[in-house]
């Protein structure tokens, strides 16, 4: 932490703007992130590069990255990128949704609820899942320990193909820059 940090938290004016060395999690709470965002973080306790590498969920990543001032347009890409991996019924839930907060008509919370609701749902009817989703659902006296841990991996297997989506179009570096206000984005931190 910073001397001007130090003195300006000693002197209760606040904790301050979190610096680029923080724990990530202290990034997140300062954005106002979901609870679950900042809990998950807190127990990993890395830097923020480290946790948008690790992150396992894309509508957290959206959620981070319309939070830090990321433009529209790049966000709404990734959104957009990130859905196509879902079911064709999913997605256009979300399409709709992230097509009017383009056209700001809508507030950044509608798409990340349908696009929540689209991931969650996508383990019940995504083609690669079914053997899983029938072995979890299976009776607790029929299941088989092999069958719920291949069940558990092929859906970290999908979240994690859905948030590499939204990294690939979204660089950490455009991140960074419009948390702490290097590229111009619109961020609280200015």
């Amino acid at each position: 932490m910073s001397l001007r940090r130090r003195i300006a938290v000693w002197l209760g004016r606040g904790r301050g703007t979190p610096e680029p060395n923080d724990a990530g999690w202290r990034v997140l709470r300062h954005l106002g992130l979901d609870d679950i965002f900042v809990v998950w973080a807190q127990r990993t306790n890395q830097p923020l590069s480290e946790l948008w590498t690790a992150c396992p969920r894309a509508d957290w990543l959206v959620e981070l990255c319309s939070r830090a001032g990321v433009p529209r347009r790049t966000i709404h890409e990734a959104v957009i990128d990130c859905i196509a991996l879902l079911p064709e019924h999913r997605q256009q839930r979300v399409r709709e949704a992230a097509d009017r907060w383009i056209d700001e008509r809508c507030e950044v919370t509608q798409v990340l609820n349908a696009l929540a609701l689209a991931i969650d749902h996508a383990f019940d009817t995504h083609p690669e899942l079914d053997q899983a989703r029938a072995a979890r659902h299976a009776p607790v006296g029929r299941r088989y320990p092999d069958e719920r841990i291949a069940a558990d991996l092929a859906e970290r297997h999908m979240l994690l193909r859905l948030s590499e989506r939204v990294r690939r179009r979204i660089s950490l570096e455009q991140l960074q820059g419009a948390i702490w206000g290097e590229r111009g984005g619109d961020t609280p931190y200015r």
